[in-house]
């Protein structure tokens, strides 16, 4: 399966709009398949952006997601703009022609820090 970055970005705020009493529940976003989700829970697990429970079953993969790490708010707050999200994904697409996650973030971070001033 492809590593689908929007998907990514739409889990994390899924996860942070999310109430407590939804934590450890299956997450289903809109026109993505369970499976999809899954896997994609996976990896932001493996990137140290959220912590889940693998529910893992003859059926197929699950993960039970539980809640954002430092590390997910952090790029999340990066990320949340659509338009900052938009420019970042597109200039890694033209430039890098694909994505790196630490890369990513580092821009995003990079287009916030432009975006303040002291």
């Amino acid at each position: 399966m492809k590593r689908d970055m929007d998907l990514i970005r739409e889990i994390l705020i899924a996860m942070e709009e999310r109430p407590a009493e939804a934590r450890g529940e299956t997450l289903h976003v809109a026109d993505r398949s369970d499976t999809e989700v899954a896997y994609h829970l996976r990896l932001l697990v493996d990137a140290g952006f959220i912590t889940a429970i693998k529910a893992s079953s003859n059926a197929g993969p699950a993960w039970l997601p539980l809640d954002l790490s430092m590390k997910g708010h952090d790029f999340l707050d990066a990320a949340r703009d659509k338009t900052r999200w938009t420019k970042a994904t597109t200039l890694m697409k033209e430039k890098a022609g694909g994505f790196a996650l630490d890369v990513l973030r580092d821009l995003l971070v990079g287009m916030v820090r432009g975006t303040i001033s002291p």
